[in-house]
């Protein structure tokens, strides 16, 4: 797809109770953020460039972030994650950056050990289903699901009503299509079923242009 929207904006927008001011006397808000990598074996060409761009999102998270990381792949609804909190980090104060810095480190490791595993299968529905339940946890929070996939599914298990409303729901990476009408069938088919199931919006950006706006933006 050829987009000029920048793939990290929605994350610099969103909106919570919590607030900070920052060194450059800015109001920023906290946010609720799920990112999921794809294990499957027809991401694998894709994954490495998924990481980058994941570790991205990490750096640029800030204080109160709540991130949840997690995989992809045959037993999604089921699979392991790991939630983190930012660390508040104040003005001038080293101490409280560096004990960020340590955390996003963390999160780093948890995420390249999600890109060492592979999966044969595919189950999305499950992964919606175990973020509608989690997102439930923060009713007054702006809340983000970031996917690093293919879109294919090959398991199906949705666990239940998926509830995403008021969730923005980003597909990153998404590796270039071989068929234009595959692309838009399966594109289409997610979008339907995102929409029903209340989420507040929903992008997909490809491969080329993620790591682009990465190398141009990223601060």
């Amino acid at each position: 797809m050829n987009r000029t929207t920048l793939w990290y904006v929605p994350l610099m927008v969103l909106l919570s109770p919590k607030c900070e001011l920052f060194e450059d006397q800015q109001i920023r808000t906290a946010r609720v953020i799920e990112i999921r990598l794809d294990q499957s074996g027809s991401y694998r060409l894709t994954l490495d460039e998924a990481k980058t761009a994941a570790l991205a999102l990490v750096d640029n998270s800030r204080s109160d972030d709540v991130l949840r990381i997690g995989a992809i792949n045959d037993r999604s609804f089921s699979s392991p994650t790991k939630m983190f909190t930012i660390p508040r980090s104040r003005a001038f104060d080293k101490k409280s950056r560096e004990r960020q810095d340590a955390v996003k480190e963390e999160i780093k490791k948890y995420i390249s050990t999600i890109v060492d595993e592979k999966s044969n299968r595919t189950d999305l529905w499950g992964m919606l289903s175990s973020a509608s339940l989690f997102f439930k946890k923060f009713p007054d929070r702006e809340k983000h699901l970031v996917i690093f996939s293919d879109m294919v599914d090959t398991e199906g298990l949705a666990q239940g009503d998926i509830d995403l409303e008021h969730v923005s729901v980003d597909v990153m990476c998404f590796p270039k299509p071989r068929s234009i009408a595959k692309y838009k069938q399966r594109i289409g088919f997610w979008k339907e079923a995102l929409d029903n199931s209340g989420a507040k919006s929903f992008e997909v950006y490809g491969s080329d242009e993620t790591q682009l706006t990465i190398n141009k933006t990223i601060q």
